[in-house]
């Protein structure tokens, strides 16, 4: 696949380094453990916890996930991970985020056993991070694209940050931008879900999903537009949803965040034509990833009768497409939202 990064190559790769040693341990009677905590029912978090669960249980790892309601009390998961502290059959510890926002995360996360802080967002794993120290633990997500990063022999930074929060957003562009010495490209990619019928759906939930998925957009992409302004270059290319495009019963919050993208995109758009600045969005449906695998099969048979082509779409879909409009040869397409979802649109 060339010009595509390919993580499941990768991910596949280390899961086979990794087979060994495991089985070494299991051979002497020691089987590694990963403790999980998942509180609340976001459909985003059990796909990620679904994901680590089947790798572990591939590689002979033991995983045991505690899941609780949104509405459990704090004390409760604190007594849980102090608990797993303690298991000696428990080598790792991971708390599934976000946690509800009664929840203090930080306490939550500070519970963990610096030992066992396999996400390595404690405190005194984060600390020693910041302050370029060896660390036990790197956080899984940024240590994945930095591994994707150094098999292709690509200059990477990884920067944490909020990006329904102005200030982080504008501090990761402008370091960006010391790092490599100008911006020529924006993925926005960001995106959650709080899924409830209107009536029913809280204020939280509402100002969550247009923080995170339409905010973001708009925090991200006005720092690094004067980069590409300057330039006289960019590309700037937005992830969207056929549910912007459809809509979606129980998903108002998603659907206008995903529908005000577009109309986002065609007015940038408008405005940085002329400095060879392309500002695009792509609408994916159903794509065969842990989101799609998770669903059960009458909800996937359902999903199947609104497709035309009769089938689920794949990664590298959405992966060829966002490269090729991401370079010279997209520089005739702007202000286009492009679906790729099997017709779903039609």
């Amino acid at each position: 696949m060339k010009g595509i990064l390919d993580g499941k190559k990768l991910s596949e790769e280390i899961q086979d380094k990794l087979k060994p040693r495991i089985n070494t341990l299991l051979e002497n009677n020691k089987r590694p453990g990963l403790g999980v905590i998942l509180v609340g029912n976001l459909v985003e978090s059990e796909t990620y916890v679904t994901m680590k669960h089947k790798a572990c249980l591939k590689l002979g790892i033991m995983s045991k996930v505690h899941r609780f309601s949104e509405e459990v009390n704090e004390g409760l998961v604190i007594d849980t991970i102090q608990r797993m502290n303690q298991n000696p059959l428990i080598h790792g510890i991971l708390v599934q985020l976000p946690l509800p926002e009664h929840f203090n995360t930080n306490k939550i996360l500070n519970t963990i056993h610096p030992t066992k802080d396999v996400d390595g967002m404690g405190t005194m794993n984060a600390g020693k991070l910041f302050q370029n120290q060896d660390v036990l633990f790197y956080s899984c997500t940024p240590r994945g694209c930095i591994e994707l990063m150094d098999e292709y022999n690509i200059k990477s930074i990884i920067l944490k940050g909020d990006v329904s929060d102005k200030n982080d957003c504008s501090s990761i562009v402008q370091e960006s931008i010391e790092t490599f010495g100008n911006l020529d490209i924006l993925v926005n990619n960001a995106g959650i879900i709080d899924d409830n019928l209107l009536i029913r759906m809280s204020d939280n939930a509402w100002d969550k999903v247009l923080r995170t998925n339409l905010d973001s957009i708009f925090y991200c992409t006005k720092p690094a537009i004067k980069s590409m302004l300057k330039n006289k270059w960019g590309r700037i290319l937005n992830i969207g949803s056929v549910v912007g495009i459809r809509g979606n019963i129980g998903q108002v919050n998603y659907s206008s965040s995903k529908a005000g993208m577009m109309g986002f995109t065609k007015s940038l758009a408008k405005e940085v034509a002329t400095r060879n600045i392309t500002v695009n969005t792509i609408t994916p449906g159903y794509i065969n990833t842990e989101t799609v695998d998770v669903l059960k099969q009458e909800q996937k048979d359902t999903i199947m009768k609104w497709i035309p082509q009769g089938h689920f779409g794949e990664v590298e879909d959405i992966a060829y497409l966002a490269g090729f409009l991401c370079s010279e040869k997209a520089k005739y397409i702007t202000g286009q939202v492009i679906s790729v979802d099997g017709g779903m649109a039609i």
